[in-house]
């Protein structure tokens, strides 16, 4: 059986993409409703995927997670660029804020800030790297 590249990354990427929404949920479910180690074993997970291929697009996240700050904190932890410029987020901001008012960045940013406060706690960051081999 010969394997497609194509394929395989596509799958990858799909991975990646359904690792992000678990970590979404964990992150709802979390007892402290911050961190927790099924949130931590979805973002590793989303990580590597995101480091065999590239990291999706914001457009291609889950809103809260990105406006929510931990999209990018994660993508920083892991020392991987960020896929959106700033004019393109700003656009997608826009747009998000336009159709869902609900859905404005500060107060999705102030419901993270607890997952945030945790994605800086050096054990951590420790724990991530270390499980990425970095």
């Amino acid at each position: 059986m010969k394997l497609d590249r194509r394929a395989a990354l596509a799958y990858i990427a799909e991975s990646q993409a359904r690792e992000w929404e678990a970590l979404e949920k964990a992150l709802d479910r979390a007892i402290n409703g911050a961190w927790s180690m099924e949130a931590e074993w979805a973002a590793i997970a989303a990580l590597k995927a995101a480091k065999l291929t590239k990291p999706l697009s914001q457009a291609e996240v889950s809103w809260n997670l990105v406006a929510g700050g931990v999209y990018d904190r994660l993508l920083e932890i892991a020392k991987i660029p960020s896929p959106m410029s700033e004019e393109e987020w700003t656009r997608y901001e826009r747009v998000m804020v336009e159709y869902r008012p609900a859905y404005a960045r500060p107060l999705i940013f102030d419901r993270y800030k607890a997952t945030r406060a945790a994605l800086a706690d050096p054990n951590n960051i420790a724990t991530i790297r270390e499980e990425l081999g970095l």
